[in-house]
């Protein structure tokens, strides 16, 4: 079964995710993290997206495609549960990946998950967040389940926490925009085709994943 998490960056889908891979034996695809280990390696489509970053240039839905490819096709799609987060991002990479799901896994079963939450509650989940620079595990100052045993350290490597620069103020307001101009076009698209659910996100992680859990049935 392939679970689609949708919503604005700050509503919680690395989280849930993180979680159910955790506890659940969920399969997590992160595009975002598949990229920044892909630029690390020496393959043929590493050094061709390396040469695409390094000129400044923007990574077509085709290649993006191309590269979420390889990390789907380690799973098998009949038996796992496996989460696209941050996978499609605007309505051509979603037809995309619906067309291969089509000529392939004919009866793969689809679900969307939409996290809803205002524009001011991500801002100031955001700008709370912490990161470890070389594990990358999340972190949260104002979620206690989410706060780390010690403060700014990393349970699992001790490295000290930074704050990504993506979740500053400045930068913030930019990919909310982004959101509404690519992103929010796919509630309609996923809503016409009867497969998306709405999930209000304004609650505490261990909560919200406790409502993803009865989505998903288990």
């Amino acid at each position: 079964m392939i679970y689609i998490f949708l919503g604005a960056p700050g509503t919680g889908k690395g989280t849930i995710s993180y979680l159910l891979d955790k506890n659940k034996n969920y399969k997590h695809i992160s595009t975002g993290n598949i990229f920044r280990e892909l630029i690390k390696k020496n393959t043929k489509l590493a050094k061709e997206v390396r040469g695409i970053l390094k000129k400044g240039e923007l990574i077509d839905d085709q290649l993006t495609f191309k590269v979420l490819l390889e990390d789907i096709e380690k799973y098998n799609l009949k038996k796992d549960n496996i989460i696209l987060d941050g996978y499609p991002r605007n309505i051509n990479q979603a037809e995309i990946l619906f067309e291969y799901f089509s000529r392939y896994h004919k009866d793969l079963k689809i679900l969307v998950i939409n996290f809803e939450l205002r524009n001011k509650i991500i801002i100031e989940r955001l700008t709370n967040r912490l990161i470890c620079p070389l594990c990358g595990k999340s972190y949260h100052r104002l979620f206690l389940d989410l706060k780390p045993k010690k403060e700014w350290y990393c349970d699992n490597d001790k490295t000290k926490l930074i704050q990504r620069e993506d979740d500053k103020i400045k930068s913030i307001k930019k990919r909310l925009v982004i959101y509404d101009e690519q992103t929010k076009p796919l509630i309609e698209y996923f809503s016409d085709k009867k497969i998306l659910i709405n999930l209000d996100a304004n609650d505490s992680p261990t909560k919200i994943y406790e409502k993803v859990l009865k989505i998903c049935q288990i």
